[in-house]
């Protein structure tokens, strides 16, 4: 990290050093140096802001957030979600607005503000039950999905084998039409019989399929 550090020095507004501010931020904050996560986080989100990359200073608030409430500094991480909540970017994801509430809710209780917590976490339960019940539908939409195809891959399979097996007829009718200049009564039967034999099969294979 320290050799990091003096390679970016020479490059001070490289967007580059927003990743080493965030990876800084996050080895002091699971160090539970908390001043010192705030600082290389101040500095990122200072960066960011200069850059005009929103998507990355809403990363490193999000990461001063966690470093501020670890730190027990309830007040000023509830300002970080506040100041979160407005940006149209992080609310448009169900995923990040459960972060925000869930970090509403446990800012409000180390405030003491059971009844804050409280409506936040509330908020929070009916997002993720709402998010789990989507995917649940998308999972099974998927698997009808797979399903279906499945069906339709085994019905092809059956009506082309019915069809392979009418053609086999066929040509084995045709050959038996040859026995005409031997046996014509006696060819001409087996070959009708054979024909409209297959004929009739194929037509249920199909009736089947069609009903389904």
């Amino acid at each position: 990290m320290d050799s990091a550090s003096r390679l970016l020095t020479e490059y001070p507004n490289s967007a580059y050093l927003l990743d080493h501010y965030a990876a800084e931020g996050m080895y002091f904050t699971v160090s539970s140096q908390f001043k010192k996560a705030l600082e290389s986080l101040d500095k990122g989100v200072a960066l960011a802001k200069k850059l005009g990359l929103r998507y990355e200073e809403q990363r490193l608030q999000l990461q001063r957030f966690y470093a501020l409430y670890n730190d027990k500094s309830y007040g000023a991480a509830k300002s970080v979600v506040i100041y979160l909540m407005k940006q149209r970017e992080m609310m448009k994801l169900a995923t990040n607005r459960l972060q925000l509430y869930y970090g509403m809710a446990v800012a409000d209780q180390g405030m003491k503000d059971m009844t804050g917590a409280f409506d936040w976490l509330k908020r929070y339960s009916e997002l993720s039950d709402s998010v789990s019940q989507s995917k649940f539908k998308n999972d099974i939409n998927a698997m009808e999905i797979k399903y279906r195809n499945a069906e339709s891959q085994k019905k092809n399979s059956i009506i082309l084998a019915a069809l392979q097996y009418n053609t086999s007829g066929l040509c084995m009718a045709n050959s038996i039409s040859h026995n005409l200049l031997y046996n014509p009564v006696n060819g001409y039967l087996s070959r009708y019989r054979y024909v409209f034999f297959n004929a009739k099969r194929l037509k249920i294979y199909m009736n089947i399929f069609s009903h389904q």
